[in-house]
Order: structure tokens, then sequence, then C-alpha cells
């Protein structure tokens, strides 16, 4: 099964929980029970898994959280992947 990208928008002053709780809940998903005990208890991130988190800006350039934490984001705006 092909993965879904799921891009997030990061934008300055954002907060981290804003955007690491919604990537890690989609990073965590699984095809099936089976897959999910592995990722949760083995503490292993399946291959198979449904959902490609990536980031995104504006201009691709780092931003910074409310907190002021610099996050360097994977894609522009402009310059992430289609698919």
């Amino acid at each position: 099964m092909k993965k879904k990208k799921i891009g997030i928008l990061l934008f300055d002053y954002v907060d981290i929980l804003d955007f690491a709780g919604p990537a890690e809940v989609l990073s965590l998903t699984a095809h099936n029970k089976a897959e999910q005990v592995i990722t949760l208890y083995k503490k292993q991130l399946l291959p198979t898994r449904p959902f490609e988190v990536i980031t995104i800006t504006e201009n691709g350039e780092k931003i910074k959280t409310h907190s002021g934490i610099s996050v360097e984001p994977d894609y522009s705006i402009h310059q992430h992947p289609e698919e």
C-alpha cells in the first residue's frame, strides 16, 4: 500500500504541540492491530505505516516557535512533493 504524504504547515511563533502532536499521532498509525503493537511496544516505526509526515514553511526557511526553538522544515510551500 502506498504511503500518503501529510504536510504540516509551520509558521513563526507556532506552538510546538500544535505540529508535534499531530505529527506524532500520524507517524504511529498502523494498517492493523499487529502493526500497532509492534510500533508501540517494540518502539520501532514500520516502513509500511500509512502516512509520511513532512513539514512545510512558506519559503523553506527555518521558523522560530513561540518558545524560541528553531525548526527547519522539509520543504517550502512551492517545492513540496505532489504525492
